[in-house]
């Protein structure tokens, strides 16, 4: 035979005998990758251990064909990253915790795991001394391994790659891996170690508490006057079309009930907003530093006699958010604009001014994005740490005092 013929005919076979083997052989469902012709496993850690992204489904290696972003098997930097419950990010994948299978959908309990016992890894706690095991504590409602350890499955391991090292900026602490500020009374917290504002405060129900108060005896105290802003007359009465209420003044502190940068409207409390930002009432729109008149109109914050100030360099722009003029004077100019006086606007306002003549003049305010059931914002510390399609920016935020994954190039 042609030995040209026979090179043919055993690519031909060769090809044919490999797409039957790789139909019969197909281990894992359609909607699924199979690793190589299907690899036997246990667990997830033996698939991990072989490629990034696959876990061990129904006994063999399988990933998840079309990843939905941060779903299982997707990449991660945080644990909150992972939108499942009973997920972590482990080695920069989304996988479940130990004690938890992967079953096509999420992570399901294993039934033989020590996390169904009261007290045991990952169950429900109100305090550190409910969670039974070694160098635990209660996080986020769940008894968990402290802050340099690791769940083994079994029990909780000195975790080799924690760093200890990590420096956080001045007026921030180191708190489970994270660089946050420290809280003051009642301000949402998720654990003791934020409620280091003042002293003898404890994270109680999700808001620093003083346990000195909460332990006295009738009459508890009484909590401190709110602050008021003055109520400032305003120059001009605010267009019709605004379905605008005067509002003669605004409670900053709730009567004690609302957070830090929350205000009581009808018994509910709701966030502040700065010039820009979005807004329900008008008590939202708060200026504290200007004392400037501002009311709701289209649900965004705006100045009463918002009108259209000049920058020292005719061809420049000033810079706005949702087409309202920026205050400098506590809003941070963006790349490409800087900060100078305006005596007219507003009766003399600090306002951003483009450097090189065009700027963006719109910088649409951004929503962040939070920790998985909490208002905490998701931290970040790179310029791609923001794995999320609707949250890809990593930007500095006022509001909370740290970076976080935005939907657009600026958030509060």
């Amino acid at each position: 035979m042609n030995p040209l013929n026979v090179a043919v005919f055993c690519v031909v076979y060769g090809a044919l005998f490999y797409h039957v083997t790789a139909q019969s052989t197909r281990r894992c469902p359609s909607n699924m990758i199979q690793l190589m012709n299907g690899i036997a496993c246990s667990t997830d850690a033996m698939c991990q251990g072989m490629a990034t992204g696959f876990f061990c489904y129904q006994g063999y290696c399988c990933s998840n064909s079309n990843q939905v972003q941060s779903g299982y098997g997707s990449s991660c930097t945080f644990d909150s990253q992972c939108i499942y419950p009973n997920m972590h990010c482990s080695s920069n994948v989304c996988y479940c915790l130990p004690g938890y299978d992967y079953d096509g959908s999420t992570c399901s309990l294993q039934s033989d795991s020590p996390i169904t016992q009261p007290g045991g890894y990952y169950s429900s706690c109100s305090y550190d001394n409910d969670c039974n095991f070694v160098a635990s504590r209660c996080l986020r409602s769940r008894c968990q391994c402290q802050a340099g350890y690791i769940f083994d499955g079994i029990g909780c391991l000195r975790d080799p790659d924690y760093n200890t090292g990590l420096s956080c900026p001045p007026g921030q602490l180191l708190i489970d891996g994270l660089c946050l500020r420290p809280k003051g009374k009642g301000e949402y917290c998720v654990t003791d170690d934020e409620c280091k504002l003042e002293a003898g405060l404890r994270c109680i129900n999700s808001k620093c508490q003083d346990l000195r108060q909460i332990d006295q005896p009738l009459p508890p105290l009484l909590p401190e006057p709110c602050p008021v802003v003055p109520d400032v007359p305003y120059p001009v009465e605010p267009p019709a079309s605004a379905s605008y209420v005067r509002s003669a003044k605004v409670t900053i502190c709730g009567g004690g009930t609302c957070g830090t940068n929350q205000v009581s409207i009808n018994g509910q409390c709701y966030q502040t907003a700065q010039p820009g930002g979005t807004c329900q009432f008008n008590s939202q729109c708060i200026d504290l530093h200007a004392l400037r008149p501002m009311y709701c109109a289209n649900g965004i914050c705006q100045w009463v006699n918002n009108g259209n100030p000049t920058c020292k360099t005719p061809s420049a722009v000033t810079e706005r958010i949702n087409g309202v003029i920026k205050n400098c004077l506590y809003q941070d100019c963006s790349t490409g604009y800087r900060c100078e006086y305006n005596a007219n606007f507003n009766n003399g306002q600090y306002i951003c001014c483009s450097t090189g003549g065009t700027g963006n003049g719109a910088n649409p305010i951004g929503q962040p994005k939070f920790y998985l059931g909490s208002q905490m914002p998701l931290q970040c510390r790179a310029v791609n740490a923001c794995t999320f399609v609707d949250y890809p920016n990593c930007v500095y935020s006022q509001r909370y005092g740290y970076q976080v994954c935005c939907s657009t190039r600026y958030c509060q």
